[in-house]
């Protein structure tokens, strides 16, 4: 898929504001109409007590990547996505170099989107299935902000 500029910049933001991303590392790739690639350097702090990526990481990656491809497709910037559902595949342990996640729109809605999600461990360049996820997604209003931003 080739990638496009204008969603590139219209969904980069989401993947940079949100500060749990940041902690964990996760960053945006690249993005095109209805998709968003996404990607996560291994690091110590991501692994379960076994070493391999925690569910928890793997989950977020996948929830936000196909969250950000539903976001994408919007037409205005008074409205959002937020999961309502999803159903999570573990398929085996992650573990390796990084994660790349895949989330591309299925069917998008007025109300309700539906995405999914897959996400790769790569381990010395070799890209192993990690995770299949599909995610629903509620359109929502964007209400204003209480907190002060400084």
């Amino acid at each position: 898929l080739a990638r496009v500029p204008s969603f590139e910049a219209r969904i980069r933001p989401l993947f940079e504001k949100a500060q749990f991303l940041s902690i964990l590392g996760i960053q945006m790739n690249r993005a095109g109409e209805g998709w968003v690639e996404s990607t996560l350097q291994i690091q110590p702090h991501v692994l379960q007590q076994n070493n391999f990526v925690h569910a928890g990481v793997l989950t977020t990656i996948a929830d936000h990547t196909a969250g950000a491809a539903g976001y994408g497709i919007l037409k205005d910037n008074e409205h959002t996505v937020l999961t309502s559902s999803i159903h999570i595949n573990l398929l085996r342990p992650a573990f390796g170099d990084s994660l790349r996640a895949f989330g591309k729109v299925l069917k998008a809605g007025k109300t309700l989107t539906i995405a999914e999600s897959e996400v790769y461990a790569v381990n010395q360049g070799k890209e192993t299935l990690v995770v299949k996820a599909t995610i629903n997604l509620n359109v929502v209003s964007i209400p204003p902000s209480p907190i002060k931003q400084e």
